[in-house]
């Protein structure tokens, strides 16, 4: 089965749609809207002015991991991350900065690695050299 090579940007549009659809599987969106209807929020367990709760969030499974950088928890803006039971918005765990220093950014990138290891990045860390950064790997079921 051949499909026709485009020869302008409305037909290189077409073409991706057929191939989407021809050997994908891949479905048009349908013309009528999709609502959606809010289940919940998840607010910051530890709320100060310009804490930036939620600029970084990452899933796996039923759970979030969100960055809070600018977060003051031991020192002015070493910042935090925390991770919910995204189905409930229940507070699971909270990340601290085990090294925590004025502007280091905790939280300002949250990732996952697998199902228990989350990696956090402090961007301001000092180690080393100024603002250098450094990234920091915690096991979910240990802290």
């Amino acid at each position: 089965m051949g499909l026709p090579i485009p020869k302008s940007p409305k037909s290189h549009i077409r073409f991706i749609a057929a191939v989407a659809v021809t050997f994908l599987g891949l479905q048009p969106i349908p013309a009528d809207p999709i609502t959606f209807s809010l289940t919940h929020s998840i607010y910051n367990p530890n709320p100060s002015s310009g804490a930036s709760f939620g600029a970084r969030v990452a899933f796996a499974g039923d759970f979030v991991l969100i960055g809070t950088l600018l977060a003051d928890i031991d020192d002015d803006q070493d910042g935090a991350a925390y991770l919910y039971h995204a189905s409930t918005g229940e507070l699971v765990r909270t990340f601290k900065n085990p090294a925590p220093n004025q502007g280091d950014l905790f939280g300002s990138g949250v990732a996952w690695m697998g199902n228990e290891l989350v990696v956090i990045a402090a961007r301001g860390d000092d180690t080393g050299v100024a603002n250098s950064g450094r990234a920091f790997v915690f096991d979910i079921r240990s802290g």
